[in-house]
């Protein structure tokens, strides 16, 4: 009786000690599936990452990013009525920079405003005043004021009239006596380089881009 009751302890030792080591290895293996779990995670997010174009014209440049730091691909119209394709240039890269838009070599500055504002503050003022040597020598100048989608058609084709002609009432004031032709046009609603989803996109529509034509440009 006593070896088959010590037998019968050992037995249950023997199945207590199993219970606990399958226990443990059951755990061990959601440990380890965890801590893979930021692996996977950052080979997801490697394979998010894309080879994408930022800028435009010989001031473009491809780089790698990952969402949501991607320029947002939105419809752009042209003021032909063509359609085309726009990513978004962001606006510290762009503003005061020139950008070369054609064979001729004309060169573009863009400035922004603020929402509902006409207004060109200290950083508008600073870029145009960058390029004043630029307008001194070109033949022609042409302002295309710009909005974002908030508010009405009519509402914004003022809004963007008024900043188009802010710009030139600057530049007449800083090249009196040139020569140059000055030329102002607006298209509210238009021409989006940036979704009008977020502030960010709103706030790199309101703007205002200025084409400086070379004097020895002719025109085809």
């Amino acid at each position: 009786m006593h070896r088959l009751a010590h037998t019968l302890n050992m037995l249950a030792a023997a199945a207590s000690l199993l219970a606990v080591v399958a226990c443990t290895s059951n755990a061990s293996q959601r440990v380890l599936r965890n801590a893979a779990l930021p692996a996977k995670a950052d080979d997801d997010a490697h394979m998010r990452m894309t080879l994408t174009q930022l800028g435009h014209g010989s001031t473009a440049y491809y780089a790698r990013c990952g969402a949501p730091a991607c320029p947002v691909v939105t419809p752009k119209t042209l003021a032909g009525g063509e359609e085309a394709v726009a990513l978004r240039d962001e606006r510290d890269g762009l503003s005061g920079q020139a950008a070369r838009t054609g064979a001729a070599e004309a060169e573009m500055a863009v400035i922004h405003f603020a929402h509902g504002s006409a207004r060109l503050d200290s950083h508008a003022r600073s870029t145009l005043m960058q390029f004043l040597p630029i307008a001194g020598q070109s033949r022609r100048i042409e302002i295309a004021g710009r909005t974002d989608s908030s508010g009405g058609e009519a509402i914004n084709h003022a809004l963007a009239m008024a900043r188009a002609q802010a710009v030139r009432r600057y530049l007449e004031r800083h090249l009196a006596g040139r020569e140059a032709s000055i030329q102002a046009h607006a298209r509210g609603r238009c021409c989006y380089v940036a979704d009008n989803g977020s502030e960010a996109g709103r706030s790199d529509n309101r703007r205002a881009e200025i084409v400086f034509r070379p004097a020895l440009e002719e025109k085809p």
